[in-house]
Parts: structure tokens; C-alpha cells; sequence
């Protein structure tokens, strides 16, 4: 059927007045916006994020001085106030890499220019406030152009900021939900309904790309409704693709996003995207007044608590290493501020009491009385559990109600006195016609935890609930919100139980830890001893004038004669794998773990390192800071230089084909060392570095990744190592050593296995790099990763060093390599948390300088048997 022709001159006159244009499609009119209503849309986004604009550092009077004492901020309030002195840091993740620190940019100086990317941080990090700066600074820019405003002005950059998980599982795609987005300027300024966008309107407008260049901001890829997870990343690939000249970025958790799969073009949630990670806050400083260092955690107490409170405070947070490193990331910083920042009572160091405290103070501050404040906080975490069950962040007026009762106690009655109390709070916050959500993601997960810990079957609910990654959090957080939860009992079958989530394994381990591992149980030396002095402490010293302790191996395996097959033809495999030979193999002990900063603490307490008598020559000249390059490791460190420098492109890209980790700062490095030193110089400074060291503890002993006292200790060389198995030998009166080479492949493979475990392989089964955890785990957090005998972490979680200097095969016992006092290179075994499944297989080898360390690199003890 035709249309009428005075029809269609009728509205496009219309139109016209208003500059916008028409377009009929099938006969039916669909209305585009024009640059008027664009202008007036990047106006509404300024003004609706116009708390990024620049602002003082440290602003006079104090941000806590500015606020009106009889109506302070509510929790919704934060993003508003921490743009003042938080910045937005952020580093390359490499689809390869994952160690080492990269270098830190600014996050709109990294996106500048960029056409996809994918931002990760953790929890609470800043992803969300990120995209709406940018959201603000592209509207303020776009509005800065010369003739913006006139009708022949140059293109206008649109930013559109949306919450991935207010998608409905939509046939159109992302069309609703971009839709919804752009309208809200609308329904704020509801005087000239045209402004509103039907769904074909906004389809036609994302195609025309005339004069509008869109800028999509999606909030959350893990934020998805989990029903409608798949078709939801589905949709998003197939916009990205299908419109391909938008900008996009999008937010996701750091532990939800699995950097393999970006590199697939055919499942990548954003192809052709790359990838950020958002970077702790700074805190290089050591106390309050350090004129050297910078502490963006400083700044920030400071902008908003003044000079007297914020070092109250700040002194707090440096009192324990949970709180700094909570710190670092802006959401628990503003917590610990809201928390503490009036000097009150406890500040909580760990994260389930952190946000419980955190709870009660919105509800105070915004005088809820106290006999309704249990109630109300019964319904957060109603909701939150209800939320976290339906797997979604948004719910409806029924679904709020519906916990407001269960939190209340009430049965007909209207809540709407409760959810009233719940928004004023700032910890409920609309989203639209009956539609709430939880002020964070991190805020329905306590409150998720919060109820679980109350049922009476919440210890056996726990481990079920832990199977699924999208409860991983609320797991985590409920470990330290019920007492019973703490047992080493409970602990270590979470720890052990291969079906829980690899975090929330790893976060048991870690609470185990810290209440008491009863696998490290220190005996003292004499009768009367107290424990040793351990990690987590600021002072660790060289002697204790406390008696003294030591720590065994919890298990040592027996491990049977045998003819060991060292090496082999392994497709995987490198050329020093060849040739296989046979070596005989006598029968001895290895530790089922490797040796923890427990037990590393007691040989420091011991003055480990002040006996002589413990030490080899060579050790003892290291010790001294007198050590000299032996001619082997010199003759290493010369054809390295010559290597890098003959070509860093192509050495860089070698690296990568090998499956090697390779951070942004380990390639700018290799890429300028031939412009930085010449070969004698870059000997002469590894010379100074390494062995003019007068060490008196191991690398990263007070690095809070590494510090854990069931974590196997790192930062230790060959001689560090050596020394601790000479002291544990002569205090108990058992032949306690490294092992060789030969039997600690002998031990991992009996020949026949590619990995510790039988079968193929599963990246599951140990701490590699495709883990994701950027720290060695507690010893014992893979358990279905062990030998049928038992041997935990052989593949994984830190290198060990062995007993023997690197040879070529075949391996001959007698021809040297076992010799503790030879000179050269050691070898060490057994992968890392940041090596790939090459270097995680039994048979890899690898050698290293036997006076330095580095934070993947650990060792396990051997025992002779008589």
C-alpha cells in the first residue's frame, strides 16, 4: 500500500523545524535525531558525570568540611567526591603475558585513540567510575569543537554508557539496551518527546556514521543475567562486528575474563580488542610524612579527612598488611574511610567484616534507628541473596518487597517504610520504573554472604555454592563472617576438595593460614620455646632471643629405586630434553609440599644466615657481597646479550612462540638493551646487582603476595636454599637435602606421565599461567594435581631448585653435576604460577644463576634414606 505523499511532507516539515530527519521503511516513518538533539543529549551526559571535571588534589577546606554535617553523603555519594584524588591507572595485558608489572599509564591517555578494548580490574578497582569519566570527558571534548552547534559542524562523538547487565536476552541484540541508555536523557527532561529513540530510530542512527561517531561504554561482562549469559556475549560480538566502526570498551572482573578466549576470533566477547588492566592505587611510601615515595592512598585521606584525621587513619591501615593492601583498591579505600575515618572503634582488616562495618555506618549515618537497623540489614541481605540466586544485579519492586518481608518479619503489611529506609541509606538504588539494585556488585555479594551465614545448614551449603565461579565471592566473603566457617578442619576439606572454585580453594588456604595451618607446626628447639617469629610482621629478625623452633616437612613420600628415563621425544618438548637416557635412582624421601615462609622463618629466627657453618664457600662469599661471576654464568649472561640484541623483535616473538610469559616491561627492556648498555657494562651491572647484595631475607619476604605463611617461599637463591636444608639436617638429626635432578623428574614422572598427574593434560590441576591467580597458592590448593603418591605442586604453583648444576644429557651421575661445591648453573624444575604448560611438564628443564631469585622460584626438600 503507497503513502501518502501530504503524510509524508507533513512530518518531514515538522521535522524540519526541528532539524531532524525522516526516514520511511516499509512505508512506516522512523525518525532520526538531529545535531540538536545530539548536542542536547552530550549535554545531559556532562552534566550528569560533571564530578569527573578537573579538580584540586588536595582541596581547602577538606572534602569532609564541605559536606553538610546534619545531611552527610550517602554511600552513593562516592563516586561524586573520589574523583578529587583518585587517579585511574591503568597497564597492557598481552594476550601472552601476565607477569611482571607493566607500566602504568593513565587510563584516557591508554584509550586515546584506541577503537576496542577490554578494561579489567578487580572488584571495587574503579571499572565503572572509569567509563564514566570517559563517558564525561567525551561530551566535554565533543562539546569544546569549534561551530559544535552549528547545523555544518564537524562530527559529533556520541557516548553511550550501559550496564550489560540490564540486558533482557533481547532478539534485537544490544538495540534495547543501547536504546534504554540513550532515553534516560529523555526521561530526565521530558518537555520534547521526540528526543525519545524507538529501537529502529536508534538502529538507523548507529548505521549512519555521516556525522556521528558512537562511542559504546559497556559496564560488567560479567555483570550478564548468567541465564542470559551466552546469547548476551553472542549479541555483543555480533554488534561489534556488524558495526565495526564503533568505538568500544567494556569492563569486566579480572578472575571472570579468560584472556585465551579474546584471542579466539571466533568466541572473542569483543574481537580484535585489547586488553587493560586497572592498577592498583600507589602507596610507596612508608609513613604519613615521607618526603620521598608517592601515596595515592595519602592523598586521597587527605583531600578528604584533612591532615590530623587522615594520619590517624593512615597510620591504622599501614598497622596491618590487610588493610594496605585493601587500600589500593578505590572501593575499600573509601570503606576504610567511611569505617574509620571518625577514629571510631575496630576497623576490620578482612573484607566480610570490612563490608559489614561498612553497612552499619550508611545505615547510622543516615540515622536509621537502632532498633529497625538489624531489620533493614536482614532485608539487604535478603535481597542480596535473593539477587545472587537468580544470578542477576537488578531486580524488581516484587522481588525487593518480597525480601523486605522475609528481612522484616512482617507478612501483609507494605514495606515501603523499609525500602524507603534501604534507598535513604544509599545502599538500594533505583534503576529505573520497579526496577532496584545494590549500590555495587560487591554490596549484594556480602549481603548474599551475610544471609547464607545465617541458615543452619550454611557449612554444607558453602562448598556447593563454591562450585560455581558466580558465587565464588560470596563464598569468600562468608568465610569471614561465621565462626565455624574458620576451623582448620573446615578449611583444609575446602582446600582439598578439587570441585570447589580454584579462588575460593586458594582464599581458604589463605584464612588457614592465617588462623593457624595445622600443617606448620613449629617445635621448639628446647623445652620452654615459643613459636618463631613469622611472616606478616614489620620486623623480621636475623636471631631471635625467643627460644627457637623448627618446622618438618608435614609428609615426606617414599619414593622407590628405579631406573629413571630422564627426558624424551617430546613434541612439547626442547632440545636439552634429548637425549633420553636411563639413570639408576636409589630409593629416598621428597617433601609432599614444597618448603613454606613458615618454615623459612624459623631458619632466619635461628640466625640462619649469621652461621658460617651452614653456608658453602661460595655461599659465604655471596653473603659477604664478595661473590664473583664464575666463568659459566658469565659465558650464560654474554650469549643472552648477544641474542636480544641481534634482533628484540624477533627474540621477543620467539619467546612468544615458545609459550614463554612476557610482560610490557620485560619487552620495552629487551627492546632497549642493546640502545642502554654495551655487553661488558650489562655484565658488569647483573655483577654489582646479584652479587653485591648483602641479603639478610629472602626477595618479596615482606610482599604481601608472597608473605603468606603457607606459601611456598620464594626470592631465595641455590645457596639460600642449600643452607636451610643444612640447618633442618642438623637440627633434627635427619639427612634433609635438595634433590637432583634425576629424582625429582623420577619422583614426577616414573616414566610414564607427562605430568605429575596420570593422563593428559588439564589446566585445572595446577598453578600455571591460564590460572589467572598472579601469586603462588597456599601449598596443597590442587590437590587432584598430585602424584598418585601424593606429591603436591610438582607441576605449578613455584619453581624448585635441585641439588644439580646443568648439564647436557644424557645424565651421568658421576660426571660432576651433583657436586654441592661445583660452580655453574643450577637447574630447576617444575613451572610456576606464570609459566605456560610447556614449562609445566615433568620433563622441563631450566637453569639459572645459583645467587639469584625471583618471585616464582621456591624448593622442596629431599630426605636420604639409610
Amino acid at each position: 500500500m503507497s503513502v501518502d505523499p501530504h503524510f509524508i511532507r507533513s512530518i518531514q516539515a515538522v521535522n524540519v523545524s526541528l532539524g531532524r530527519m525522516t526516514i520511511f521503511a516499509g512505508g512506516v516513518p522512523i525518525v532520526l535525531p538531529g545535531r540538536a538533539d545530539l548536542l542536547a543529549y552530550l549535554r545531559w551526559v556532562e552534566a550528569t558525570y560533571r564530578h569527573w571535571a578537573d579538580q584540586p588534589a588536595a582541596p581547602d577546606p577538606p572534602l569532609y568540611a564541605q559536606a553538610d554535617p546534619l545531611h552527610p553523603p550517602g554511600p552513593d555519594a562516592y563516586i561524586a567526591t573520589q574523583a578529587a584524588a583518585l587517579p585511574m591507572r591503568v597497564s597492557a595485558l598481552r594476550s601472552a603475558a601476565m607477569a611482571g608489572d607493566a607500566p602504568a599509564v593513565d587510563l584516557i591517555d591508554a584509550l586515546r585513540g584506541a577503537h576496542r578494548t577490554i578494561i579489567l580490574g578487580e572488584p571495587g578497582s574503579g571499572k565503572s567510575a572509569a567509563l564514566e569519566r570517559l563517558a564525561w570527558l567525551t561530551a566535554v571534548e565533543t562539546l569544546a569543537l569549534p561551530a559544535a552547534d552549528q547545523e555544518e559542524g564537524p562530527p559529533l562523538t556520541v557516548p553511550i554508557l550501559a550496564r550489560l547487565a540490564d540486558y533482557q536476552g533481547e532478539a534485537q541484540g544490544l538495540i534495547p539496551l543501547l536504546r534504554g541508555a540513550y532515553n534516560a536523557h529523555a526521561r530526565a527532561n521530558q518537555d520534547d518527546p521526540g528526543r525519545f529513540l524507538g529501537e529502529d530510530s536508534l538502529r538507523l542512527l548507529l548505521w549512519k556514521t555521516d556525522n556521528v561517531r558512537f562511542v559504546l561504554l559497556l559496564d560488567g561482562l560479567n555483570e550478564f543475567d548468567q541465564s542470559e549469559r551466552e546469547r548476551g556475549v553472542h549479541a555483543l560480538r555480533g554488534h561489534v562486528v556488524e558495526n565495526a566502526h564503533h568505538i568500544v570498551h567494556v569492563t569486566c572482573r579480572t578472575a571472570d575474563f579468560d584472556p585465551a578466549v579474546q584471542s579466539d576470533a571466533t568466541a572473542a566477547p569483543v574481537p580484535g580488542a585489547g586488553l587493560w588492566v586497572v592498577q592498583p592505587l600507589s602507596d610507596d611510601i612508608r609513613h604519613w610524612d615521607a618526603a620521598e615515595g608517592h601515596s595515592d592512598v595519602r592523598a586521597y585521606l587527605r583531600s578528604h579527612l584533612g591532615e590530623q584525621a587522615g594520619r590517624r587513619l593512615y597510620t591504622r591501615i599501614r598497622a596491618d598488611e590487610r588493610l594496605r593492601d585493601a587500600a589500593t583498591i578505590p572501593l575499600l579505600l573509601w570503606m576504610i574511610k567511611e569505617v574509620g575515618g571518625d577514629d571510631g572503634g575496630e576497623l576490620p582488616a578482612d573484607r566480610g567484616n570490612l563490608l559489614r562495618s561498612f553497612v552499619d555506618q550508611a545505615l547510622r549515618r543516615r540515622a536509621v534507628p537502632f532498633d529497625r537497623r538489624d531489620a533493614v540489614t536482614r532485608s539487604l541481605a535478603a535481597f542480596g541473596w535473593r539477587l545472587q540466586q537468580a544470578r542477576r544485579l537488578v531486580g524488581t519492586v516484587a522481588e525487593l518487597d518480597a525480601a523486605l518481608r522475609a528481612g522484616c518479619c512482617i507478612a501483609g503489611d507494605d514495606p515501603g517504610a523499609a525500602r524507603a529506609v534501604l534507598q535513604q541509606s544509599g545502599l538500594l538504588r533505583r534503576e529505573g520504573p520497579d526496577r532496584y539494585r545494590l549500590l555495587h556488585q560487591l554490596i549484594q555479594e556480602y549481603g548474599a554472604a551475610a544471609w547464607l551465614v545465617q541458615q543452619a545448614d550454611c557449612a554444607a551449603d558453602l562448598p556447593v555454592l563454591a562450585r560455581d565461579e558466580w558465587h565464588r565471592e560470596l563464598c569468600i566473603l562468608a568465610l569471614w563472617l561465621r565462626d565455624d566457617l574458620r576451623t582448620p578442619a573446615y578449611l583444609l576439606d575446602l582446600l582439598g576438595d578439587p570441585a570447589v572454585d580454584v579462588r575460593v580453594r586458594v582464599a581458604a588456604g589463605e584464612v588457614l593460614g592465617r588462623m593457624g595451618d595445622p600443617r606448620l607446626v613449629a617445635r621448639p628447639l628446647d623445652a620452654e620455646g615459643d613459636a618463631a617469629h613469622l611472616p606478616g610482621s614489620s620486623e623480621l629478625p636475623g636471631r631471635s632471643d625467643r627460644a627457637l623452633t623448627f618446622i618438618e616437612p608435614e609428609r615426606m613420600v617414599p619414593i622407590p629405586a628405579g631406573t629413571a628415563v630422564l627426558g624424551g621425544d617430546d613434541p612439547e618438548g626442547y632440545d636439552d630434553e634429548l637425549p633420553a637416557a636411563p639413570v639408576a635412582v636409589a630409593a629416598f624421601e621428597l617433601a609432599a609440599h614444597p618448603v613454606t615462609n613458615a618454615e623459612y622463618a624459623c631458619f632466619m629466627a635461628a640466625g640462619g644466615y649469621d652461621d658460617p657453618s651452614l653456608w658453602s664457600a661460595a655461599g659465604r662469599e655471596w653473603l659477604e657481597g664478595k661473590g664473583r661471576l664464575d666463568p659459566e654464568t658469565e659465558d650464560n649472561l654474554r650469549r643472552f646479550y648477544r641474542r636480544v640484541t641481534k634482533d628484540p623483535d624477533e627474540y621477543v616473538a620467539g619467546e612468544r612462540r615458545q609459550g614463554r610469559l612476557l610482560s610490557e616491561e620485560n619487552v620495552d627492556y629487551w627492546r632497549s638493551l642493546g640502545k642502554n648498555w654495551t655487553e661488558d657494562r650489562y655484565v658488569e651491572a647483573y655483577n654489582r646487582q646479584i652479587l653485591g647484595q648483602k641479603r639478610r631475607k629472602p626477595f618479596y619476604w615482606e610482599d604481601s603476595r608472597f608473605n603468606g605463611r603457607n606459601q611456598p617461599v620464594v626470592g631465595v637463591n641455590w645457596y639460600e636454599a642449600m643452607a636451610y636444608a643444612v640447618w633442618l639436617a642438623r637440627v633434627t638429626g635427619r639427612p634433609y637435602r635438595l634433590p637432583t635432578e634425576a629424582e625429582w623428574e623420577w619422583a614426577a614422572r616414573r616414566n610414564e606421565r607427562r605430568y605429575a598427574w596420570p593422563g593428559e593434560w588439564d589446566p585445572e590441576r595446577c598453578n600455571w599461567s591460564g590460572s589467572r591467580l598472579n601469586r603462588p597458592a597456599p601449598i596443597g590448593a590442587f590437590p587432584h594435581g598430585a602424584t598418585p603418591d601424593g606429591l603436591h605442586d610438582l607441576n605449578g604453583n613455584v619453581y624448585e631448585w635441585t641439588a644439580s648444576l646443568y648439564r647436557p644429557y644424557p645424565y651421568v651421575p658421576g660426571d660432576g653435576r651433583e657436586e654441592a661445591d661445583a660452580e655453574g648453573l643450577r637447574v630447576m624444575r617444575g613451572g610456576s604460577w606464570y609459566a605456560g604448560r610447556r614449562e609445566v611438564r615433568g620433563a622441563y628443564r631450566y637453569r639459572f644463576n645459583p645467587r639469584d631469585g625471583n618471585d616464582s622460584l621456591g624448593y622442596r626438600l629431599a630426605r636420604t634414606l639409610s
